[in-house]
């Protein structure tokens, strides 16, 4: 059903759209009323399902086979969906949602999850991770481009549930040019449900195996870069080294998730504030199914807001800040947007309002333009939706 298209790698197809050169036999297999639209610039939405999720439900649904470093023994077949959507402003952009169940090695049902990551197969010691989801991940953004042209390249985002935010941490956070913000709901940011110390990492066989990470942990391959799964999995980490560029970060967690520890946050949103990362958090006391909604962040830090190449104000010190510590729920830098950002060598400046209510709060820019070192501004929001001048 639909199209279908297939040539020699490199090769060029007769509307002038080059051929995956890790991607054959790709087929869009049916559609619907939600494909995407043909609005130039549209934002772009990376969007990870929850492990007992699936994403093909409406769209253009597309399949391919995997060729080259994006096979894994018999699962060498991946599905995506691409669904227009539009969000609480009336933003229209588009998610592209492909489904991380593939075959086990012994009957082939579509039931085994990597994390959105890849997996653990073999009897060594140290095992060694492959991240063949974050490679393909990496192959189908690049075929986006080339079958979406209309979509923006700057206004790029990425977001998940469950596995799917843990994946958006691990993967999206380290790619702060291909996306400007990144949307995890319901995330780990260090350890797994144990606790610490302990990591858990999918395995091909087992399913997932959990690992004290001051012992023998898996290695990541070598073609994913080396390195320790410990130190991949440990994001808190990786954000507190300013070496590190990232992606804004937006996302929501309940006190009783379950799924990694509570102080993983507490410490997380510490080392956020502490590197001068760009965020905002909500939470409350519900467990992994009934935490707060990711509307709480995109009612104002919208898909489209962010751009990648484009600076936006830092913010602290909100006067409606809450304690991750000792309150039972709450958020911080919530509820703000702002507009008219211009920015160069010389100067930086923007407009900046709350959609919940008046308060004050302590705004810097974070820019990749105007780098001089600055004095912190505090200013006050009068009202909802008031919007404030601030330059510098």
């Amino acid at each position: 059903m639909g199209e279908s298209y297939s040539c020699p790698s490199g090769g060029v197809i007769a509307d002038g759209r080059q051929r995956s050169l890790k991607f054959s036999d790709i087929t869009l297999t049916a559609s619907d009323g939600f494909v995407p639209t043909a609005a130039a610039g549209q934002p772009l939405m990376l969007e990870l399902h929850g492990s007992g999720t699936n994403p093909l439900q409406v769209g253009a649904f597309w399949r391919a086979t995997m060729l080259s470093d994006l096979a894994y023994g018999a699962d060498d077949e991946l599905y995506w969906a691409a669904r227009t959507r539009t969000g609480a402003t009336g933003v229209v952009y588009t998610s592209v949602m492909p489904r991380d169940r593939h075959p086990d090695n012994n009957d082939g049902a579509i039931n085994f999850n990597s994390y959105h990551m890849g997996w653990t197969d073999n009897s060594e010691s140290p095992k060694v991770m492959n991240l063949i989801q974050e490679r393909r991940m990496t192959e189908l953004l690049a075929w986006v481009d080339r079958q979406y042209p209309q979509f923006s390249k700057t206004k790029r985002y990425m977001t998940g549930a469950s596995v799917g935010a843990w994946a958006t941490m691990t993967y999206g956070i380290r790619r702060p040019d291909v996306f400007a913000a990144i949307y995890p709901d319901r995330p780990r940011v260090r350890y797994s449900s144990t606790g610490a110390p302990y990591i858990t990492i999918p395995d091909w066989q087992s399913g997932q195996i959990t690992y004290d990470n001051t012992g023998v942990v898996p290695l990541k391959s070598a073609i994913d870069g080396g390195g320790s799964m410990a130190d991949h999995m440990n994001i808190l980490a990786y954000v507190a080294n300013t070496a590190h560029r990232i992606p804004w970060v937006g996302w929501v967690i309940g006190k009783n998730d379950g799924y990694m520890p509570w102080q993983d946050q507490v410490d997380f949103i510490a080392a956020m504030r502490t590197a001068k990362r760009g965020f905002a958090v909500a939470w409350n006391l519900g467990n992994h199914s009934t935490g707060p909604s990711p509307t709480t962040i995109t009612d104002s830090y919208y898909p489209g807001l962010f751009e990648i190449g484009v600076g936006y104000p830092l913010l602290t010190n909100n006067s409606a800040d809450n304690n991750p510590a000792t309150d039972d729920m709450g958020g911080i830098n919530l509820g703000f947007k702002w507009r008219n950002v211009v920015e160069s060598a010389a100067g930086w400046s923007c407009e900046i309002t709350n959609i919940l209510g008046a308060r004050t709060v302590t705004v810097e820019p974070i820019s990749p333009v105007f780098s001089a070192t600055v004095t912190p501004q505090n200013i006050s929001i009068p009202a909802a939706n008031s919007w404030v001048s601030v330059s510098f």
